[in-house]
């Protein structure tokens, strides 16, 4: 994702979901996540390598995602697009200005 990137570049739909913590029957805390509703988004793969997952052979790929300037999203949130469930790991303002947020997210596929 470069600096001159336009919204024409924002192809894709994507899910915003916030990693909550909220309190069950017995008191104690259980993580769950809310919707924030679906926008538009650029998403690109930065790498690709094997992983274990559960010890089981796995496929962990790194991607990054833009979307318009938001607030409410840090690590731990997710993002879904199609079938992808995708871990935020880092999320910035693009280019200071407050008009398009970087994500760096993660998505491991367990391979057999």
């Amino acid at each position: 994702m470069n600096g001159r990137s336009g919204l024409n570049e924002l192809r894709h739909r994507v899910e915003l979901w916030r990693k909550e913590q909220v309190a069950d029957a017995s008191g104690g805390l259980v993580e769950t996540f809310v919707s924030l509703g679906t926008v538009w988004a650029h998403v690109g793969i930065a790498s690709v390598r094997p992983a274990i997952d559960a010890g089981a052979r796995a496929v962990e790929a790194t991607l990054t995602v833009k979307i318009r300037f938001r607030s409410d999203l840090s690590p731990g949130d997710r993002m879904i697009a199609g079938s992808h469930t995708l871990e935020i790991l880092f999320a910035q303002d693009a280019d200071g200005k407050g008009a398009y947020l970087n994500c760096l997210c993660r998505q491991t596929n367990v391979a057999g």
